[in-house]
């Protein structure tokens, strides 16, 4: 029962410790959301085949609100990395532009982070760095069904069995 509650805190401080794991300190004028935002945004303008991608398509690769996209949107604006236009054939929609700034700055976090990982990458080797990313994600995906049943929301699997 010991070695249990040992493995228990031990799980609960590496969790705490990724959890206060930043980037915001290490790119110039991004955050890391924000980061992560003009990543999803450029992929999702790629994928568009166009120059501009819908708020909601935003929001349902996100899984999160149009509001808080428009949150995000709002911030990214003040710094000239995006632009939004309605819609002009449905006013109902906004458009999205990713800025010459917007992309300048994407691709300088992008050059970052390859050397940052590359520096990583040369301290764990390749079959670690695996192997974390497959328990962590496994360890993630428990944690948070355990999370939503614990406050009384069914998970995936089970709204699928059902």
């Amino acid at each position: 029962m010991e070695e249990n509650i040992t493995d228990r805190e031990d799980m609960l401080n590496t969790l705490q410790k990724l959890q206060h794991i930043r980037f915001n300190e290490l790119i110039r004028d991004l955050n890391q959301s924000e980061y992560i935002f003009l990543k999803i945004l450029h992929k999702l303008i790629k994928k568009s085949g166009t120059n501009s991608v819908y708020v909601a398509t935003i929001a349902k690769e996100l899984e999160i609100s149009t509001p808080a996209v428009s949150k995000m949107l709002k911030n990214l604006e003040k710094k000239q990395y995006v632009t939004r236009e309605v819609d002009p054939l449905d006013r109902r929609n906004t458009h999205v532009f990713l800025t010459q700034k917007g992309t300048a700055a994407k691709k300088e976090a992008d050059k970052f982070f390859e050397k940052f990982f590359n520096k990583i990458y040369q301290k764990i080797n390749k079959e670690d760095i695996i192997q974390f990313l497959h328990l962590a994600k496994k360890i993630s995906n428990v944690l948070i069904d355990e999370i939503n049943m614990a406050n009384g929301n069914n998970s995936e699997k089970e709204k699928q069995n059902s």
